[in-house]
């Protein structure tokens, strides 16, 4: 359950995973899916070609509905171009079945993803109570003393609390100050050894930690947004920052690169996967995190 769990929290708690690519000489393929968040139901489509295959998109969509662009990536992979984009879905309420999401290559027959199913904002169904006549009353209308007297008790409580804070001088309760956040180095090397030796997590699911542990870190430390870019534009960002300390850019592209053929191509990790990556991921953070003084005489330790 705690795997379950895990992969739902870095999956933004999608409805449907992505499926793993296709590990065949297939020319074109197409998935589909949908993701389900707090924030609304995002449609994704991916487009899995081999290296020199052309194609253009096809999209059948059913009337009442509408898909607006929310972001595409590309990326290159042992021969392959996955190209994925995202949509969100709008219309009236209903229930839509999409299957004409897709790719029709320079010859040949267009490649379809298999149906996605869409609910949008379907009402409930609401019951009523109806012909409950209210019985007569058997005596006096007593409601009105209730109310007051709790009333009075109510005020006569309220005036003893208000009188003893008074005469004992008691002074209002002081909030209790917010810890500060922990630092992104921290954070980072706490959730990876959690994750890394949860025996009940799996190995799909510990590459998509692992993935998402290091673009968080990258993202606080070097201010840019790792999370939303893809492999290949994080890489490139990478490469530009003459600041870096040598050796910074080789571990961050092992990191991603290994969890990306996890994610994306189903491959089974080795016995020394996590390790070796292990490795990478504390390299990268002993040469990026903040150096602390023990001495105000004193230079911090490294670099």
């Amino acid at each position: 359950m705690r795997a379950v769990a895990l992969a739902c929290l870095l999956a933004a708690c999608g409805a449907d995973g992505p499926p793993p690519l296709p590990v065949d000489d297939t020319p074109l393929a197409v998935d589909a899916w949908r993701e389900d968040a707090s924030g609304g139901t995002t449609l994704v489509e991916r487009v899995v070609a081999r290296d020199g295959v052309a194609w253009s998109p096809a999209r059948t969509v059913p009337d009442g509905l509408t898909l607006a662009p929310a972001g595409e990536s590309v990326e290159t992979l042992d021969g392959r171009t996955v190209t994925t984009r995202r949509t969100r879905p709008a219309g009236a309420p209903g229930r839509y079945i999409l299957d004409g999401l897709c790719a029709r290559p320079a010859s040949g027959e267009p490649v379809c993803a298999s149906a996605v199913f869409l609910d949008l904002a379907v009402p409930g169904t609401e019951t009523e109570m109806a012909d409950i006549v209210e019985p007569d009353a058997l005596g006096p209308d007593l409601s009105g003393l209730a109310v007051a007297a709790v009333g009075f008790a109510l005020a006569a409580v309220l005036a003893f609390f208000a009188l003893m804070s008074f005469l004992r001088g008691r002074r209002p309760s002081r909030t209790a100050p917010v810890p500060p956040p922990e630092p992104p180095h921290v954070l980072a090397l706490r959730r990876w050894d959690a994750v890394r030796h949860d025996p009940e997590i799996d190995d799909f699911a510990k590459a998509l930690a692992l993935s998402e542990i290091t673009r968080a870190y990258v993202e606080a430390v070097l201010a840019f947004p790792a999370t939303k870019w893809s492999t290949t534009e994080t890489l490139a960002h990478l490469g530009g920052m003459t600041a870096l300390a040598e050796g910074n850019v080789p571990r961050v592209r092992r990191l991603l690169q290994a969890t990306d053929r996890v994610k994306y191509a189903g491959a089974r990790p080795s016995e020394r996967f996590f390790e070796d990556l292990d490795a990478d991921l504390r390299g990268v953070i002993d040469s990026t995190r903040p150096r602390v003084w023990t001495d105000p005489t004193q230079l911090p330790e490294g670099p």
